[in-house]
């Protein structure tokens, strides 16, 4: 008799490069991000506070420096329940490829609008990250 033909492999799963982030508990950064928020509320003479920023349409930050812990914050923040942000710019915040990579991961689970990286220091691999980040945006 011939022997059983062995069962094939299933092909093996491939990791996902950007897994959209959970909603565990918050990252260290979250704490300043929201300082700041609060700051930057106050000196308008606004209310600040993590329900402020979830109800947030529009973030523009400018010179200002910003680590992968903070876009892990912007992620955090972006898959609560009620986060309504559209419109995000982080111009001349001295990103690189560390933070595009952790800014796609807010991508995947924001619903933005518009974003402007404008002179910041993006090279090749974070520019494929954040891009498909944006593929995976539903269309406007």
């Amino acid at each position: 008799p011939m022997p059983a033909p062995s069962p094939v492999p299933p092909p093996p799963a491939q990791a996902s490069p950007m897994p959209a982030p959970s909603p565990g508990p918050p990252p260290p950064a979250l704490a300043e991000l929201l300082e700041a928020f609060a700051r930057d509320m106050g000196e308008r003479g606004e209310q600040g506070s993590a329900d402020a920023l979830l109800q947030l349409e529009e973030a523009v930050y400018e010179n200002c420096r910003f680590t992968a812990e903070h876009f892990e914050a912007i992620a955090y923040l972006a898959a609560r329940p009620g986060a309504r942000l559209r419109k995000l710019a982080l111009r001349s915040i001295r990103m690189d490829d560390a933070g595009a990579r952790a800014l796609a991961a807010a991508l995947l689970t924001a619903s933005l609008t518009s974003l402007d990286l404008g002179e910041n220091r993006i090279a090749d691999e974070g520019a494929e990250h954040l891009a498909g980040a944006v593929r995976c945006q539903p269309p406007l």
